[in-house]
């Protein structure tokens, strides 16, 4: 039954005598008002073929004279209004279908808006739109992507779960060649529905983790920003844990890895540092300041401060571009040696000859630059020379005291032969 069979029902043939028609209520606000106390609502049942449902046709112009309507104007809509004490208000939540252009036998493009009027409030504002293209906006009525969230605040999803791993967003590429998963994984490995997609969650303790769907992560990062590779634990900004062939790290410029490094190796075409020399620890018999002069005592293995007899190994390291056999640096009794490059020196402990440095039992330290520091190079070659050096310089003290000692036995000889001369001479008086 339409409106028309209700007017001609109730024999209502001319617009003009009663336009509105109410059921319950005796003055109707619209074509057709319906007011009830126990069951306020409209129900349509379908059988078959045919489903329920509710049209509103919209058209501008007169009902003589139709015109199709354009952008903005609405189709159609579901409105709720209540009472305040006083009187009823206006629409307070609706879903409304309007154009989004002038309609055509060809064009009939059209937006659905959802609108709702917060808590304490009285003003009703658009939650969502979902746009001619079927592109969802919530908080924007111009969305950009299928789903576009804008939000004031900083949380604009979110996402409950009541699986034991945490809720995960799953995203597939075409004929799922191409899938993820970004979540919050509580369980030791990343959680899924496909072991070979890669996955990105949030771990206890608010780390960050990537690898594949359930195995443990390839890379984490911690709540402290630092970054492990291979290791879910990483001790420095950068950790990276590998073993075997390509277990290490590749720099290059050209995406070529010439040399595969293994597990704790480092690959690259060039290193840069601000340090100034190649430095080692070294185990030490005791405590050593910046720029002391350091040898090595053979009797024990260690260094301590250069004295004459030992090795000369270098100067303690001020200021590092390449550390060695660090792993000693965790032990109390060691110090990092500066055996190549530019450091500074305690002038006190050496002697500065025509722009050399030499130690003062004359064993040479390297050149004096303008900086004021000293390079060295040291090597085993070094000391072994300088080992010959001093074999040379103490077979020569040798030599002077052997010729001391002849030339003091020849003056006791010529005092006993002028004795025996004068002794002569006296003789023959």
């Amino acid at each position: 039954m339409n409106l028309n069979d209700l007017k001609n029902f109730f024999g209502l043939h001319e617009k003009s005598l009663v336009p509105n028609v109410g059921i319950g209520t005796t003055n109707p606000t619209l074509a057709l008002s319906i007011a009830s106390e126990t069951a306020p609502g409209v129900s349509v049942t379908s059988y078959g073929a045919i489903f329920p449902e509710f049209l509103g046709y919209r058209a501008g112009g007169t009902e003589a004279s139709p015109t199709p309507p354009t952008a903005g104007q609405g189709l159609v809509g579901l409105a709720g209004r209540g009472y305040t004490g006083s009187g009823f208000t206006t629409d307070k939540g609706y879903i409304k279908i309007s154009a989004s252009e002038t309609w055509s036998a060809t064009a009939n493009g059209n937006y659905m808006v959802f609108a709702t009027t917060n808590d304490g409030a009285t003003s009703t504002a658009e939650r969502m739109r979902i746009d001619p293209a079927g592109n969802v906006g919530v908080g924007t009525s111009g969305p950009s992507a299928p789903l576009h969230i804008a939000a004031a605040g900083n949380e604009p999803l979110l996402v409950d779960s009541t699986s034991a791993n945490g809720p995960s967003i799953r995203f597939n590429g075409s004929g799922a060649t191409f899938s993820g998963n970004i979540g919050a994984a509580l369980s030791a490995g990343l959680t899924g529905s496909n072991s070979s997609d890669m996955g990105i969650a949030v771990s206890p303790g608010n780390a960050i983790r990537f690898g594949h769907i359930g195995s443990a992560s390839k890379m984490q990062i911690t709540s402290s920003g630092n970054v492990g590779i291979g290791t879910t634990g990483p001790a420095s900004k950068l950790h990276i844990n590998g073993s075997g062939a390509g277990g290490g790290v590749c720099v290059t410029s050209d995406g070529t890895c010439s040399a595969v490094p293994a597990g704790g190796e480092i690959s690259a075409e060039t290193t840069l540092n601000t340090g100034a020399d190649y430095a080692e620890y070294f185990e030490a018999e005791e405590n050593l300041s910046e720029g002391d002069l350091v040898g090595l005592n053979a009797n024990s293995g260690k260094v301590r401060g250069y004295r004459l007899g030992d090795y000369l190994i270098g100067l303690v390291s001020t200021d590092p571009g390449v550390i060695g056999n660090s792993k000693l640096a965790k032990n109390k009794d060691t110090v990092l040696v500066a055996l190549v490059g530019q450091v500074p020196f305690v002038e006190d402990q050496v002697i500065v000859k025509e722009g050399k440095v030499f130690t003062h039992d004359n064993k040479p330290i390297g050149y004096l630059l303008a900086t004021g520091n000293v390079y060295i190079n040291l090597s085993s070659a070094d000391e072994a020379q300088n080992r010959r050096l001093d074999e040379k310089d103490r077979q020569i003290a040798s030599l002077k005291s052997k010729n001391e000692e002849k030339e003091k036995q020849i003056e006791l000889l010529i005092e006993r032969l002028n004795a025996i001369e004068k002794s002569l001479i006296k003789n023959r008086q």
